[in-house]
């Protein structure tokens, strides 16, 4: 039996420990008195409810990160995982990669190359052909154009230059402005391509490649491009529809850029306007079109495969808005180039990040 000290012990412990419970549960109940009437939480619910939610990515120079064995890389954007693609007999694959937007805490697709040895490569601009993207290979070259990422027709297309473990970027091309005319374009390579499809094949999930096999005189890559006007035309849009024409049909027309590597320069895209280029395109086109009104691709062929020149066009064309932006645009040949290089930037940097084992 235990001594009336020990009992009285036992007393006061019990005491304490009921007076420490009722201070808690007098504690706690406004806590959910406020909790019931919708009130802001206490400090501590607050950092329970935090501590509840999920971790956020790693972040490497704004650019999502995951863990992958002894390292962290790059997360691809999830609604850019068709762009990934491994260049054939290099060390380095290619994608969209998921990249936080300061200010506005939303995860971008931006691209990069990452490396097998741990290097990333990722282009320092935001402005980038992600959309409906298609890829070119020639030689040690890959040619990148598409959409704006959340647009509809701002296009440009990326030239660059790589070795197994090496990238550069070499060139920007953009949607030209010429003669008043704003013009979208896409490259049009002829022929199947020889990895991925085209983004009209249901259940694709790669993004079309081709390989670039067409060259001019001097053995330099020729890449086509198919261009047609912006939509805000409205001009131009009512004559062929007045006609009942298809837009598309006789409003959009081929060009050639040409890979071209100056001594000691950075190789760069350059219209292509070499004669023997556009004979043939010029050739299949001589038949008259619908109600005797041939495409525009027939008078721009023409001119530079040098078998129309300027006054047989006007004599031909009749004194309407199709002969004012068709010879407009002739006219200003020369300044074809310059158009398509007029950025409000300069060409944007690539930076290159060693990847850290932990």
């Amino acid at each position: 039996m235990d001594s009336p000290g020990t009992e009285v012990w036992t007393m006061k412990r019990l005491f304490c420990l009921s007076a420490c419970l009722v201070v808690y549960v007098m504690a706690c109940t406004p806590v959910l008195g406020d909790a019931t009437q919708g009130q802001a939480p206490t400090v501590a619910r607050a950092r329970w409810a935090s501590a509840r939610k999920p971790p956020r990515p790693k972040l490497l120079e704004g650019f999502e990160m995951r863990r992958v064995g002894s390292r962290y890389e790059p997360i691809v954007h999830e609604l850019s995982k068709e762009t990934v693609f491994r260049l054939p007999d290099t060390h380095m694959t290619f994608a969209a990669y998921a990249y936080i937007v300061k200010d506005d805490n939303l995860p971008e697709p931006r691209y990069g190359f990452l490396l097998d040895d741990g290097r990333f490569y990722y282009i320092d601009e935001l402005d980038e052909p992600v959309d409906e993207p298609r890829y070119g290979l020639t030689d040690d070259y890959f040619v990148v154009d598409g959409y704006a990422f959340m647009s509809s027709h701002r296009t440009s297309m990326y030239l660059f230059k790589h070795g197994k473990d090496s990238v550069e970027l070499c060139d920007v091309v953009e949607d030209p402005y010429i003669a008043h005319h704003l013009f979208v374009f896409t490259s049009d390579y002829p022929g199947e391509p020889a990895y991925g499809h085209e983004s009209t094949v249901d259940g694709t999930d790669k993004t079309p490649v081709w390989l670039v096999r067409d060259t001019d005189g001097r053995s330099r890559p020729l890449i086509r491009i198919r261009l047609y006007l912006d939509p805000n035309d409205p001009d131009l849009d009512a004559f062929y529809e007045k006609e009942a024409l298809d837009l598309n049909k006789y409003e959009e027309f081929h060009l050639y850029l040409k890979v071209v590597a100056p001594k000691g320069r950075s190789p760069r895209l350059r219209v292509a306007r070499d004669p023997e280029i556009y004979k043939p395109l010029f050739d299949s086109l001589k038949e008259a079109g619908e109600h005797g009104v041939r495409p525009v691709a027939y008078y721009i062929y023409g001119f530079l495969a040098g078998r129309l020149d300027l006054p047989r066009i006007k004599a031909e064309l009749p004194d309407n808005k199709v002969r004012k932006y068709i010879v407009g645009v002739l006219n200003n040949v020369g300044k074809w180039d310059a158009a398509f290089h007029d950025r409000s930037q300069p060409i944007p940097k690539i930076v290159e990040y060693r990847l850290k084992r932990r």
